[in-house]
């Protein structure tokens, strides 16, 4: 027997045994039969000779059975083999790539496409192992075709996009703070615009398809990090994504998705699109987009704590609001964060078994935290701020009938103290409190520098999660815990212990500061 191997059957760079048909790709090619054939190419899976030479026979009969059983003409049967070719390669990578393959075909090449695969299927179910595969392979395709043939009568009667969304608000408006709802809101606007950009015009449910989304993940990708500047505000998403510059955060673009995909899930449970792979698209893209650490903020240095608070506008009282005094030298004696301290309520600041306490909580619906376990927590007030006088200055806002410890400061539409966060990074920078490559010092280092702090200070882990509002395997009881006695005791104990070189006495009290002139007619204008 000859070892010459017939035309059929080739080898790979690494050696596997492949088959190859050629196929006419036009009519006229018996004039031009270099220039007008294609090769249809498959991978054998083995460098066995022998097993190889069979599964090539077996093929070689199937394609030939292909093109007598359906196709006189060569043009549509080289089409067909091609195809065929692309499909299975695609099959290889998933069905993201299957359906990113299909998303591109038209009605003519879906049937036939569909020819090949039939033909396929009728020879492997007669032994060859490929059978399940033929199977999935053509109910994927006749499923996708379904979707196709129906697109233009279910389009033009599903529902359109927006009209979705508004229903989804308002079902998120029952279990989300208006904070977070907005938050939301914003998140899915962008989703909604894009969507309609991409179309050119209202998107329906019906229109929505793998390569639809994969659209708009890359537009999303690529939007500019802010977008509120008079130039860029009216300005088309897909202008935008071209735009140079620095583009969303890893942060922000895992905040769309999520917002995104709980949408796609709500859309499923009720009915308006089956189980897709949309999903499966922003997911795997996540993935990709690790997020950024934020773990190069550092703890602020004692230089840099007494630039802060050994500063001008602490010695002099020249701070024209409350809230610039008071929170960050809350932050330097709790570690809480920035939302936490502007959204305490007087009410929130109160003796637990003989211990004056900050009450970290979201008991009414402007309030939030972080988690629901860990963040709601009671730290103890610090002897500091004790010697301060914040009961003088809560004293004095419940004369003014306030509810509120920081009445003038307001979240944003997306729950944020955008205000007061803008005004403490330009006093940092002001007072010379830098930041450089490798790390990164915002009002966040305060919560650094407790922590770093009290292990210095040999506190055990589980009172330090209990302070500064992580949680922790060792508090597993609950909220309730927080407040029990001994663990009360514990905490203020831990929390004196915080001391830095800094001569606090300096400081110019609350009651001769600038805030207290300025502030009074504000708040009074505010209350009628």
């Amino acid at each position: 027997m000859s070892n010459k191997s017939p035309s059929y059957i080739t080898k790979n760079r690494l050696g596997i045994f492949c088959f190859q048909y050629s196929y006419a790709i036009n009519i006229d090619s018996t004039c031009f039969p270099s220039k007008n054939r294609k090769l249809f190419r498959k991978s054998l899976r083995t460098r066995d000779r022998g097993v190889a030479l069979i599964a090539a026979r077996y093929l070689w009969l199937v394609v030939e059975r292909i093109r007598k059983k359906y196709f006189s003409n060569p043009k549509l049967y080289g089409q067909a083999m091609d195809l065929l070719s692309r499909y299975e390669a695609a099959s290889l990578d998933g069905w993201e790539a299957v359906d990113h393959f299909l998303s591109k075909l038209d009605a003519d090449d879906d049937r036939l496409l569909t020819l090949g695969i039939e033909q396929q299927k009728e020879d492997a179910s007669s032994g060859n192992h490929e059978s399940v595969k033929y199977e999935e392979l053509l109910a994927h395709l006749q499923a996708q075709m379904k979707s196709k043939a129906l697109g233009g009568e279910i389009d033009k009667e599903s529902p359109i996009i927006g009209t979705l969304v508004a229903k989804w608000l308002e079902a998120k408006q029952r279990t989300l703070k208006p904070g977070s709802l907005e938050s939301a809101r914003s998140h899915i606007e962008v989703f909604c615009k894009a969507l309609i950009e991409l179309k050119g015009g209202e998107c329906r449910v019906g229109e929505i398809t793998p390569d639809l989304m994969r659209q708009f993940n890359d537009l999303l990708q690529g939007l500019p990090a802010r977008r509120s500047s008079k130039q860029m505000v009216n300005m088309p998403f897909l202008e935008l994504s071209r735009l140079d510059g620095l583009k969303i955060s890893s942060k922000t673009y895992h905040y769309y998705v999520n917002t995104i995909i709980d949408f796609l899930n709500w859309l499923e449970s009720q009915g308006y699109i089956e189980n897709t792979r949309f999903k499966s698209i922003l997911q795997s893209s996540k993935k990709s987009v690790p997020k950024k650490s934020s773990s190069n903020r550092v703890p602020f240095s004692n230089e840099d704590l007494s630039k802060i608070f050994i500063s001008t506008e602490y010695l002099g009282g020249k701070f024209k609001r409350s809230s610039d005094y008071w929170v960050p030298l809350i932050a330097l004696f709790t570690g809480a964060r920035l939302g936490e301290i502007c959204q305490l309520s007087i009410s929130d600041i109160h003796e637990i078994d003989g211990v004056l306490c900050f009450d970290i909580n979201e008991n009414d619906k402007y309030k939030s935290i972080k988690s629901k376990q860990g963040s709601a927590r009671t730290i103890p007030v610090h002897k500091v701020l004790i010697a301060l006088d914040i009961k003088g200055y809560i004293d004095y806002l419940k004369k003014l009938n306030q509810i509120r410890l920081f009445p003038l400061e307001r979240r944003t539409a997306l729950n944020k103290f955008d205000a007061i966060q803008k005004r403490i990074a330009n006093r940092f920078k002001t007072v010379g409190i830098l930041s450089d490559q490798g790390s990164t010092r915002v009002f966040h280092s305060f919560r650094h520098t407790v922590r770093t702090q009290l292990v210095d200070q040999n506190i055990e882990e589980r009172t330090i999660d209990s302070i500064v509002g992580h949680s922790s395997a060792e508090r597993s009881i609950g909220s309730k815990v927080y407040t029990h006695s001994k663990l009360t005791k514990q905490k203020l104990v831990a929390i004196n212990k915080l001391a830095y070189p800094l001569d606090f006495e300096k400081i110019k009290p609350w009651s001769s500061c600038l805030f207290k002139r300025v502030e009074a007619p504000l708040i009074t204008l505010n209350n009628s």
